[in-house]
């Protein structure tokens, strides 16, 4: 974790082979309780999405900022919102252009 100004705080080790897609639920509630967080700014891979982590942070209030796969991306809500038209193969990059 890094502070507004990009100072870092706090930092986590993971056991070895913990998957990504694992962590997200309990690293939330863990910087909620330990940091008394209400804000924050989340970053990560594509790795930790899913639809239901998403719509955690959401519920949260937490904000993020994530890779993710053309699958993900069109079937979350804030996708619908800005490309109303269905997108396909052909047209998705030219539709998330507009």
């Amino acid at each position: 974790m890094v502070t507004p100004q990009g100072s870092s705080f706090y930092w986590k080790v993971l056991e070895g082979n913990t998957q990504d897609i694992a962590t997200l639920p309990d690293l939330v509630k863990e910087l909620k309780s330990r940091f008394g967080l209400t804000k924050c700014h989340l970053i990560f891979d594509r790795g930790m999405v899913s639809g239901e982590h998403l719509d955690l942070l959401e519920v949260q209030g937490l904000t993020y900022l994530s890779a993710m796969d053309k699958d993900e991306m069109a079937c979350h809500p804030l996708f619908h919102q800005f490309v109303p038209e269905p997108a396909c193969k052909d047209d998705y990059e030219q539709m998330l252009a507009l």
